[in-house]
């Protein structure tokens, strides 16, 4: 698996975690994802309006293992 889909897979692990979104809904949300033209998967899930900037950023700290101030 390349690095790419590394992200993609362990972001949507932990929004699922957080219970951000279902766990069916992120499987479909990573297949509307390659079919996406945007870069990045975080920019496609806040541009798409899936998930909240606050949501997304607490999901971010977690991946990356650094904590925010929100």
């Amino acid at each position: 698996m390349e690095k790419k889909e590394d992200f993609t897979q362990e972001l949507a692990e932990i929004l699922v975690k957080h219970k951000i979104i279902e766990r069916i809904e992120a499987d479909s949300i990573k297949e509307m994802f390659k079919d996406s033209t945007k870069e990045t998967f975080d920019e496609f899930l806040l541009e798409e309006g899936l998930v909240e900037e606050a949501e997304l950023l607490r999901a971010l700290s977690q991946y990356y293992k650094v904590h925010h101030l929100m």
